[in-house]
């Protein structure tokens, strides 16, 4: 177990523990967050995605030495009306599909209909590394 070690001003010392501002900011760079469940060290990224439309979108994760994408989440926003859409949302009108494909470090969208096509949004993926 990591032994959190603190300076005089609260400061936290170790960098393997995440520091508050980290838990609650997002950013496009990336971020230690705490520990997975196997002891890695967990991070967090934002990752922003353009249009998606009925033809697959790829987004890149960029991480070369990634180990595991442990959860995802995020959404977009429709280009016809501005709703915000979150990932593998489905109903009797359509759907928004986002899956990680491991082998290839990369995230997979796409809608089922032109009404759901989005105009831009975004990923929030937890990940571990190899190192």
């Amino acid at each position: 177990m990591n032994k959190v070690l603190i300076d005089k001003d609260e400061n936290i010392l170790n960098p393997k523990i995440p520091r508050y501002e980290n838990l609650k900011s997002f950013s496009t760079s990336e971020q230690c967050v705490g520990q997975w469940s196997d002891g890695k060290t967990l991070y967090k990224k934002i990752l922003e995605v353009g249009a998606v439309s009925t033809t697959e979108v790829q987004v890149n994760l960029n991480v070369p030495d990634v180990d595991k994408v442990v959860a995802f989440e995020g959404g977009g926003y429709m280009a016809s009306g501005g709703h915000f859409l979150p990932w593998n949302f489905e109903n009797s009108g359509g759907f928004t599909s986002c899956y990680y494909q491991a082998n290839n470090k990369r995230f997979l969208l796409q809608v089922s209909t032109t009404s759901y096509n989005l105009s831009s949004g975004h990923i929030i993926v937890f990940y571990t590394k190899t190192n």
